[in-house]
């Protein structure tokens, strides 16, 4: 508990008061005096007993970083949990995890009305919200106090997506990517044809022809999901986390089966319902080695650099990108869920 700064005028004012009445007897200051010490102790006594109401939160949706949402606080009966009667002179607001960011106040407590924030995603992962903290006044404005109301729910900030120009110009003529099993000896190079193994593709020259040509091998071919696999040294998760959230959703868009392994586990995204459950695990993939080098698309952030390889041919994830923004737009209905879940759903994903 302390005093506001109406508060310490009305201190400095009874002081000054009292002061004055004993050094000169000048009775009329004996009013001041006397209202200046009572407020503050009515004060103090009202605080002192004062109970802060239940906090019911309307979470956030799930979503990328870079996205803004309004969180909803209603106030409910701090004992039976009902119709809050008799709301406190108070300033509400959120206490909010490092990934989030609070662009607009709490508010102001008066007559029990929900109180709505807007809160900014800044960082992936799942951060936590609240708990809630009260500043309470008296009646007169001259001392607060901090309450906590206990109790926290959670968002979850996916990795920013970024366009990726080269993903979509290679799988842009197939409607699906054959993934070649088992290789035996190299016949010769061909025209792509629709269903190739993105793996096949011959780099240098479909540079030069600027056509898809694909290595043709002796041995017949086996049919699977793409596969992409990504790890990440220490202290570059985030950098691994975006680049693979851009490449593979770039492929899903287009309607690629895809299998990507990680540091934290491997997952078949075999259509867009299960990019919920892949974006779940980007969202707290940590550092680690790459689990599957042979895959067809390796995502590697090192040290010094993020790189994606293809096939035989190494790029920047820097270069791949087609824009220096992250891509902003609503989450696609057809990804499949789209509201807050859980911890215990988000648990129930990523163990799928």
């Amino acid at each position: 508990m302390r005093l506001t700064r109406r508060g310490r005028t009305v201190l400095a004012i009874t002081i000054g008061a009292f002061a004055l009445g004993v050094a000169f007897g000048a009775r009329s200051l004996n009013l001041v005096v006397v209202s200046g010490a009572v407020a503050l102790v009515a004060g103090y006594f009202q605080l002192r007993s004062v109970t802060v109401p239940q906090v019911s939160r309307e979470v956030p949706p799930d979503d990328f970083v870079g996205k803004a949402h309004t969180v909803r606080l209603r106030f409910l009966d701090p004992v039976d949990g009902g119709q809050l009667r008799r709301p406190p002179v108070a300033s509400v607001c959120d206490d909010l995890g490092a990934g989030l960011t609070a662009e607009t106040p709490g508010g102001q407590l008066g007559d029990g009305s929900p109180i709505d924030y807007t809160v900014r995603y800044t960082a992936r992962g799942e951060h936590r919200l609240g708990p809630t903290t009260f500043v309470v006044r008296d009646v007169f404005g001259l001392l607060e106090t901090r309450k906590r109301r206990r109790g926290t729910d959670s968002c979850l900030v996916y990795p920013p997506r970024y366009s990726i120009a080269l993903a979509q110009s290679v799988v842009s003529r197939g409607d699906s990517v054959d993934v070649s099993r088992q290789r035996d000896e190299f016949d010769r190079l061909r025209e792509y044809d629709r269903g190739d193994s993105l793996r096949d593709i011959h780099w240098p020259t479909t540079a030069k022809r600027d056509e898809l040509v694909v290595k043709s091998f002796a041995a017949p071919t086996g049919e699977g999901d793409l596969t992409l696999s990504g790890g990440a040294a220490s202290g570059r998760a985030d950098e691994l986390a975006t680049a693979v959230t851009s490449v593979a959703l770039a492929l899903l868009d287009l309607g690629l089966p895809i299998t990507v392994s990680l540091p934290n586990g491997t997952l078949s995204a075999a259509d867009s319902g299960a990019t919920m459950v892949l974006l779940t695990r980007l969202a707290t993939v940590g550092p680690g080695a790459v689990p599957d080098p042979d895959a067809d698309i390796v995502v590697d952030a090192g040290r010094e650099d993020t790189t994606v390889q293809i096939g035989e041919t190494t790029w920047r994830f820097e270069d791949l990108k087609s824009g220096s923004e992250p891509i902003t737009g609503p989450i696609p209905d057809s990804w499949g869920q789209t509201h807050h879940s859980t911890n215990e759903q988000r648990r129930m994903e990523v163990s799928v």
